[in-house]
């Protein structure tokens, strides 16, 4: 699964996928501080051969070291999700931007009220028997620490988890990995374009935002993260790992601005203005 940009996972969060020991959140079993910290948690999926893989999800749960499953989010109705959307091109969906205590973590996992593949025109059930109970876990460690982001992302490997019984049904025997991210942060900022005397002036079509380890900017291998810039001229990475980076403005392909050895911490940082003298 190639990654252009991430999203986060959380989970990507965004952003997919090692797990690493690490404070903020990662493996291992450190304590964690006291209080209140983030978790996002974003869903990728690796792709099978069907124009569609639909779920219904019901809700996110996260299970603490020695204790209970908490609910971390409820959709109401179930949140409908084809996995196939977010198989390519570094596509994630957020399921989960919540406050979550401070804490170590060992699963999480997704209820389901419904799935279903769609091959060829025709819509096949699945039988959940296999997690009607205990739903879709994924096994993994991770850390919330107080007044930080953590970020997760999941990836649904529909591929090996929905099964063809060969008998026309399919069963869903589930295959999910957990990559969290160290501690984490959304950048933010905005985009302006001025001429030589300062002019503020119309922001062209297609500006984009990509995010690259220090050092590597415009390798296309090394890209951490990206955003569209919107019509207003913002723009939102909701996950990045905590470092420096190198930050490049694009119109299209063409390079238009590089910011180097950018500090982005936890939880978020605002870039600010950035301006571009055509």
């Amino acid at each position: 699964m190639k990654k252009n940009r991430f999203l986060m996972i959380l989970v990507m969060a965004v952003l997919a996928v090692s797990l690493w020991t690490i404070t903020g959140c990662g493996g291992g079993g450190g304590s964690a501080s006291n209080g209140t910290g983030t978790l996002r948690v974003a869903l990728i999926d690796a792709p099978l051969n069907a124009s569609e893989v639909n779920v219904d999800i019901t809700s996110v749960q996260v299970h603490s070291t020695g204790g209970a499953w908490k609910t971390v989010e409820t959709f109401t109705p179930a949140k409908h999700v084809n996995l196939l959307d977010y198989s390519t091109g570094g596509n994630s969906l957020m399921l989960v931007d919540s406050p979550l205590a401070a804490g170590h973590y060992t699963m999480i996992r997704l209820m389901l009220s419904k799935a279903e593949v769609v091959v060829n025109g025709q819509t096949f059930d699945v039988d959940l028997k296999n997690v009607a109970q205990t739903g879709v876990k994924c096994n993994g460690q991770f850390t919330v620490e107080s007044n930080q982001l953590c970020a997760v992302t999941l990836d649904f490997n529909a591929q090996r988890s929905f099964v063809n019984t060969g008998s026309g049904t399919y069963m869903l025997h589930p295959v999910m990995s957990m990559s969290p991210v160290n501690i984490a942060a959304k950048v933010t900022g905005s985009v302006e374009f001025q001429n030589g005397t300062g002019v503020v002036q119309p922001l062209p079509a297609d500006v984009v935002v990509n995010v690259y380890p220090q050092g590597s900017a415009g390798n296309p291998d090394a890209l951490s993260g990206g955003a569209v810039v919107q019509l207003d001229g913002t723009f939102e990475i909701p996950v990045i790992a905590q470092g420096t980076y190198d930050i490049q403005i694009l119109v299209g392909t063409n390079v238009v601005k590089t910011l180097s050895a950018v500090v982005i911490t936890s939880p978020s940082t605002d870039l600010g203005k950035i301006i571009v003298v055509e």
